[in-house]
């Protein structure tokens, strides 16, 4: 191999923008260039682009800067025109990084800008288009991180509204008919797993999961004679399990079930 192929770098592997590569040392015009930058109120990340610098060497730089060189932004005040246009900008759906770079702005300062302007409403609003694609991305394995930079989300805000299904519980969903509750524990009985169940109901896979688990905050309440007695009069009736649970609302349909299947094998088992 000759020495030019062994010493060339892939294009994508040299520095962006830039001055200076790992351990290139800071050049006075370097420091003058930070300063300025720092001072308008730009990004570390952005700064870091520009000058061809990792993000860690900006911040160690600026951090020293401020406590030895009293490095301060310069505060611009808010005119009535910037607000209108942050307002119209967050209501387009934009990030606070992203307004920040149109009004020539720190994205932190945007967001406390926000803040004072709307209070409570600085996160934006999670919407059916946002949980569809979060939903589909974690369904083929992205993590909440990878899922958050795709959709330029925090990833707590995505753990909050995919993993903890908070969505689910604060967005008004169709209600469920008894229909569609029995289709969705028949396919539970043939083998369907939650994600299949979901995909034929229409519904998402944390919700499915969530009416087949018991819901109980400790141990499940021990069945009494009379409920036993109970539940095998409506079964033998012919009553559907639907009926059963309306006439029993203390009882789950999952915990009337499997109720009934454990009676029905002891019975099995003293029949031998």
């Amino acid at each position: 191999m000759s020495a030019e192929k062994a010493t060339h770098r892939p294009e994508s592997f040299q520095p962006k923008g830039g001055r200076g590569g790992p351990g290139t040392p800071w050049s006075a015009e370097d420091l003058q260039t930070l300063k300025q930058l720092y001072e308008k109120g730009m990004e570390r990340q952005d700064i870091a682009k520009q000058l061809g610098r990792s993000r860690n060497s900006v911040n160690a730089k600026i951090t020293y800067a401020r406590e030895s060189q009293r490095w301060h932004r310069v505060v611009h005040k808010w005119d009535e025109n910037q607000k209108k246009r942050l307002l119209e900008l967050r209501d387009e759906g934009k990030t606070f990084r992203e307004i920040g770079r149109i009004l020539g702005r720190n994205g932190e300062g945007v967001r406390n800008k926000f803040r004072e302007l709307r209070p409570g409403l600085s996160v934006r609003k999670w919407t059916d288009e946002d949980h569809e694609i979060a939903s589909k991305l974690h369904s083929k394995g992205y993590t909440v991180y990878q899922i958050g930079r795709e959709m330029n989300r925090h990833p707590s805000t995505v753990e909050y509204y995919v993993l903890d299904n908070q969505y689910q519980r604060h967005h008004s969903a169709k209600p469920w008919t008894p229909e569609e509750e029995f289709k969705m524990y028949k396919m539970h009985e043939a083998g369907f797993s939650p994600h299949e169940i979901a995909d034929k109901l229409g519904r998402s896979r944390q919700i499915i999961w969530t009416r087949l688990t018991p819901r109980s905050s400790g141990v499940i309440r021990r069945f009494t004679p009379s409920e036993d007695a109970k539940l095998k009069e409506l079964r033998e009736s012919g009553k559907k399990w639907e009926e059963v649970r309306d006439l029993m609302p203390d009882r789950t349909i999952l915990q009337l079930r499997g109720r009934w299947s454990l009676m029905n094998g002891s019975r099995k088992r003293r029949s031998r």
